[in-house]
């Protein structure tokens, strides 16, 4: 039965939840965790799976961002004003049980006073909060699961426990050192940098000189413009990857791009920070404004190396679609909306260059 019960609001939180609780599930697993989008199956009663995941965690995060207080519903009422707001339901539930209840203040969010929530849920205010923020994340999300690793009932994952550095002490075999983390994983990262590398890889077989490495697929060239065929051959199988050596040239067929990871800190040309989070294909990015506060939301598909998604920034809903570039750090985007079009380009964990 899960022990960590995440609770938030799409359209204020969704993207900081789904990075948490990417996070989580590779600390404490999967089996451990419960959020609404992945835990329930189509058909079945929301409120009632949720109360009885409630019923058997140890722990309720509660996140807190810019949008929680004030969110409004299609009438222009308060959300939390509402008994029946399965959010507000949540916290009710998760209040009068025996759980931890953690209030999670995302990206400078204050608590609110009890003044400013219904009677119900005023005995949040008096829980200890624990703050999030995107210049310090890897931080501030590493002393949430310290936190998290105290509370009775919370087990991590065998593979993070100091038993698995056992086997590889009495081992005689010296192993090399991995690799030490590169700055983009700590600007956030995560998980990308392996696909981007294999997104480069790939592009390479596409780029505009791969015809003459096979000369019987095209032409190429005249031969006055390169080098002759068989000193283009040799000079490949000289610096040939696993990949090629596994595949003779002559049979070598132009691979598509494959699936890549959009996680990470992203920067638009007016220099707006984005941070986005993929799962599987879908795309979630919160876009935030110079005071720091969450601004935009982007959702989005990735299929292939194409963004198809919708931007809301305020009352404004807008579509566009994107590419991801072969360095696979600038992605080519348009914004349409009606007759309104606009270009642009996202650069990964750096500013316009």
């Amino acid at each position: 039965m899960p022990g960590i019960f995440i609770n938030y609001r799409r359209e204020d939180s969704e993207g900081y939840a789904i990075t948490l609780q990417d996070r989580l599930a590779k600390h404490f697993g999967e089996k451990q965790l419960f959020m609404d989008v992945d835990n329930i199956e189509p058909g079945i009663d929301f409120m009632a799976a949720i109360e009885k995941s409630l019923s058997s965690c140890e722990v309720v995060l509660v996140l807190i961002g810019a949008r929680w207080l004030d969110a409004t519903d299609h009438q222009g009422n308060r959300r939390l004003d509402n008994p029946h707001d399965p959010l507000r339901i949540e916290i009710e539930t998760a209040l009068n049980s025996n759980a931890r209840v953690i209030p999670v203040l995302l990206h400078s969010t204050t608590m609110p006073g009890n003044d400013k929530l219904p009677e119900t849920l005023a005995p949040l205010t008096r829980r200890h909060a624990i703050e999030i923020s995107s210049s310090r994340r890897d931080y501030d999300l590493e002393r949430l699961i310290s936190t998290l690793e105290k509370i009775p009932g919370l087990v991590p994952m065998a593979s993070n426990s100091d038993t698995t550095a056992k086997p590889a002490a009495a081992s005689e075999t010296v192993t090399a050192p991995s690799a030490p983390r590169s700055n983009a994983v700590k600007h956030g990262i995560v998980g990308a940098g392996v696909t981007l590398l294999l997104l480069v890889t790939l592009a390479l077989f596409d780029s505009e000189e791969t015809p003459v490495l096979n000369p019987d697929l095209d032409p190429g060239p005249t031969p006055s413009a390169s080098l002759p065929e068989n000193n283009a051959i040799a000079n490949v199988n000289k610096v040939q990857s696993p990949l090629q050596a596994a595949t003779p040239i002559q049979n070598v067929v132009q691979p598509q791009i494959a699936n890549v990871n959009l996680s990470g800190t992203w920067f638009d040309d007016g220099g707006t920070r984005f941070e986005a989070t993929q799962k599987g294909n879908k795309f979630i990015a919160a876009g935030f404004n110079i005071f720091g506060m969450a601004t935009k939301q982007i959702h989005g598909t990735v299929q292939g190396n194409t963004l198809t998604f919708t931007l809301q920034d305020g009352f404004v809903e807008t579509g566009g679609s994107g590419t991801l570039n072969a360095d696979g750090e600038h992605l080519d985007y348009t914004l349409t909306q009606g007759n309104f079009s606009e270009s642009g380009q996202l650069h990964l964990n750096h500013t316009r260059n």
